[in-house]
């Protein structure tokens, strides 16, 4: 039972008490874009991650995980997209020193052109300390005109976004392009995870103390009690509990 509790206190020690956001506070209004299509090539395929923001523009976990825990959801701002794009595409990755992390990713989702504003997918994915956020586009635009990911904001000295093209694939490459004076409204939720099972302990696991368990913890099946044994003339106590 003691070595039960001090793992427990270990793990609980590890991870934050409360869920916090990493990535933009997703406060500024979206007035510019990124992935841009060359035409007549009619898609660009890119991976954006924030490299540096104001302080103040950020969300309240900042721009790298501090703690353990589980993402379990993302969003993204956007602004009206250009007539030319047909079409964008993302997913979230996580990055450990701008090299890509192992099996977190999330599946693509679709951005909706036509409803500027903020939009929300779930996710389960494992976070660890300093993993940053990272979003894989996939844009088509038209063979006359660009098309875009309209999910940034620009503004003199706001910050400074990474770009890759062709996207990171699994293995650490150079910055293909830095987008100066740049926002990427980008943002996750980060929940803790006391036992370490990979599910979000707010949202995802009802038993956020028993790795085994992800539904309601079970309730012991009957009432510990104490018996004690004369046999042999001298006195032993056992407890006895099961659930």
């Amino acid at each position: 039972m003691a070595g039960a509790l001090a793992v427990a206190a270990l793990l609980t020690a590890a991870s934050p008490a409360l869920a916090f956001r990493l990535g933009s506070s997703l406060s500024d209004a979206p007035n510019a874009a990124v992935c841009t299509t060359t035409p007549p090539t009619l898609e660009a395929t890119c991976t954006e991650t924030q490299l540096q923001l104001t302080p103040g523009r950020d969300a309240s976990g900042g721009l790298l995980a501090e703690h353990f825990g589980v993402l379990t959801s993302w969003q993204v701002a956007s602004g009206p997209a250009s007539p030319a794009t047909a079409g964008v595409r993302m997913r979230l990755r996580l990055l450990r020193g701008s090299r890509p992390v192992a099996g977190t990713a999330t599946p693509y989702a679709t951005l909706p052109l036509t409803e500027p504003g903020i939009h929300s997918f779930p996710a389960r994915l494992p976070i660890e300390p300093d993993d940053e956020l990272a979003l894989d586009l996939s844009v088509l635009g038209s063979a006359l005109a660009a098309g875009s990911a309209p999910i940034a904001h620009t503004e003199a000295r706001i910050g400074e976004v990474g770009e890759w093209v062709p996207p990171l694939v699994n293995a650490s490459q150079p910055i293909t392009s830095y987008l100066h004076d740049t926002e990427l409204l980008l943002a996750a939720r980060i929940e803790p995870d006391s036992d370490r099972d990979e599910y979000g302990d707010t949202t995802q696991d009802r038993c956020p103390f028993d790795p085994r368990r992800h539904s309601p913890c079970l309730p012991d099946a009957t009432t510990p009690r104490l018996t004690v044994d004369y046999r042999g003339g001298r006195p032993s106590s056992a407890a006895a509990r099961s659930s």
